[in-house]
């Protein structure tokens, strides 16, 4: 029976001590403290606590609760004194004692759970003292440079979710208007100004999809030569489905896209020789490739602006009941508008 007992005692006094060096583990960092001024912690009516306040304005304190006291529930002064910062510690409901000649009191609102793990962050750069309780150490954050400009929050990225976009730009197909015109010299086509709209999920900030409705502006090609004139447009749209693989840089984004489009197009010529009129249309829809890429930049979390360069294939055959096909390329620059949806 005398080992089982002489154990338990072992045990017990171990735990006595190690309660005692947990509770010496407490700290007070004081900040925006005057440089070379000194720093004491009373804890009831004891210096628990002494330090010197450095350069930079801080001071790391070492304080003990009293002998066998691990915590506490505390309310917690600070006495500005002329070469001295007391930082008095008491029982929730207590006061200190009064404070010294030519030292101010002032009280911080609120109880602390002053415990081993936390660190009492007292900042003295206000009229009126706060204290921050931190779990382990405190790490006090950079000073500012003088002459930078001070920061006014986190810097928002680029977002990720589902986001609805619409803008426009020039739109130009490759070979319609040569076509068109074939051996005519005098011949000519002109084009302009198209829009685009659509809607887009990222998934992270790499990696998306969209689906975009595509409508160029429409082509129209006049030609004369001896005996006849002509007049050929050429209407067409596409609705696009694309996978994204961006390069994020904070509110920038910069992306990548390839994909399907499938289009439907109109192209009309009405040709004119001598008196005589008629008119052709070949109608024709398809499946086909698209790639491109751009870059977009976000003035909050919710509104962004873009541009974008892009290439696609448009060919198809004609519609049943007539002969004919389409094959030509189409460039794309766009400019926008991006409006992120939901949280």
């Amino acid at each position: 029976m005398t080992n089982p007992l002489r154990l338990l005692l072992m045990v017990a006094a171990l735990t006595g001590i190690l309660g005692v060096g947990t509770a010496a583990a407490q700290t007070v960092f004081v900040r925006n403290a005057p440089a070379g001024s000194a720093v004491e912690v009373v804890v009831g009516a004891a210096t628990t606590g002494t330090g010197t306040v450095g350069d930079d304005g801080n001071a790391s304190v070492p304080f003990t609760l009293g002998a066998g006291k691990a915590e506490m529930d505390a309310n917690v002064f600070v006495d500005i004194c002329d070469k001295t910062r007391r930082v008095i510690i008491v029982e929730r409901g207590r006061l200190p004692g009064p404070p010294a000649e030519g030292c101010d009191r002032r009280d911080i609102s609120g109880v602390f759970w002053v415990r081993p793990i936390n660190t009492l962050v007292v900042d003295l750069g206000n009229a009126t003292p706060s204290l921050l309780l931190v779990r382990g150490r405190y790490t006090p954050p950079k000073p500012q440079v003088e002459g930078a400009e001070e920061s006014s929050g986190p810097r928002h990225e680029a977002p990720t979710g589902f986001v609805l976009f619409g803008g426009g730009g020039l739109t130009k197909f490759r070979d319609a208007t040569s076509i068109a015109c074939g051996n005519v010299s005098n011949c000519s086509g002109s084009s302009g100004v198209g829009y685009s709209f659509g809607a887009g999920y990222w998934f992270t900030k790499f990696l998306g999809a969209e689906v975009t409705y595509l409508n160029p502006k429409t082509l129209s090609i006049d030609g004369a030569d001896t005996g006849f004139v002509f007049h050929t447009k050429l209407n067409a749209n596409l609705t696009t489905i694309a996978g994204l693989v961006a390069l994020p840089a904070g509110p920038m984004r910069f992306y990548g896209k390839a994909g399907v489009n499938y289009h439907q197009a109109t192209q009309e010529t009405t040709e004119t020789i001598d008196t005589a009129t008629q008119t052709f249309q070949l109608k024709t829809t398809g499946w086909n490739w698209l790639y491109g890429g751009g870059g977009e930049g976000w003035f909050t979390t919710k509104f962004g602006v873009y541009g974008e360069i892009g290439y696609a294939r448009v060919a198809g055959d004609a519609s049943v009941g007539t002969i004919g096909r389409l094959d030509d390329r189409l460039t794309y620059l766009l400019f926008g508008a991006r409006l992120r949806i939901g949280g």
